[in-house]
């Protein structure tokens, strides 16, 4: 990039797939392209789309403030305000938080039920009538419900965005990792990614045939590895997974 380009002002929703391409730990120089104007992590779009929940801050605890950050986005639900405030020029979308979470269903609104997070604090504990609400337990009911807020949500960001790019990061799970001897090894955990991953082309696919996207597909059948800056798991993968997005992104955003 010639110094006196332009950098793409982008925003995000999605998980660490995506959010990880925007890290200098594995895209060193992704700042002479972008400018991340918004992100919004682990979140369900049925949540995003749903009602605030009132909440006491103090009881958001027993996280660290990058995790709370993350609890609070889901509870005040403010994302599309800003990304209408803020109109970034692109927009990238990945639908972890649908695929691998759910919601949970309090009162007239929905919740993300991000397990790693809200279900730690006094603020979970203290519901009242609450139920979770899955593509795994009550998938014919959630993928309704999951259309009806994606086409709310979309089709507000084609009327308050006309000039930004919708683009869809087709990630998918591996079960697979590199151990600290370049050797492939079976990453042990209780996750059916084959389900999930299936969960993933149905909400994917409806995106896909509705509405005029973009999409970034990592084709090469990349793996986890042992040395990942945040650990093993099912969605970080080796290094060149990230180079190959952030080289798919800027050929789609010339």
């Amino acid at each position: 990039m010639k110094s006196n380009e332009k950098k793409l002002k982008i925003a995000a929703f999605g998980s660490c797939v995506t959010r990880d391409n925007f890290n200098s730990k594995f895209n060193l120089n992704y700042r002479n392209h972008f400018e991340v104007l918004r992100y919004q992590n682990q979140s369900s779009i049925i949540s995003l789309m749903s009602n605030p929940i009132p909440y006491n801050r103090e009881k958001i605890d027993n996280l660290n403030e990058y995790e709370q950050n993350d609890v609070f986005d889901d509870l005040e639900k403010n994302f599309l305000n800003d990304l209408i405030s803020k109109q970034p020029e692109a927009l990238i979308l990945d639908f972890f938080g649908d695929v691998y979470f759910g919601c949970l269903k309090t009162n007239s609104s929905y919740i993300t039920n991000n397990r790693w997070k809200i279900t730690k604090t006094s603020f979970y504990r203290e519901l009242n009538e609450v139920n979770t609400f899955n593509l795994n337990t009550n998938l014919s009911e959630y993928f309704t419900l999951w259309k009806q807020t994606i086409d709310q949500f979309l089709q507000i960001i084609n009327r308050e965005l006309p000039n930004c790019k919708i683009i869809l990061h087709k990630a998918r799970f591996t079960g697979m990792y590199y151990d600290k001897d370049h050797s492939i090894k079976k990453i042990i955990s209780n996750t059916d990614i084959d389900l999930l991953n299936a969960f993933w082309d149905q909400l994917d696919d409806y995106v896909v045939s509705n509405y005029e996207v973009s999409t970034i597909n990592v084709k090469q059948n990349y793996i986890s590895i042992a040395d990942h800056a945040w650990g093993i798991f099912h969605l970080h993968f080796e290094p060149n997974y990230y180079k190959n997005f952030i080289a798919q992104l800027i050929k789609l955003t010339k």
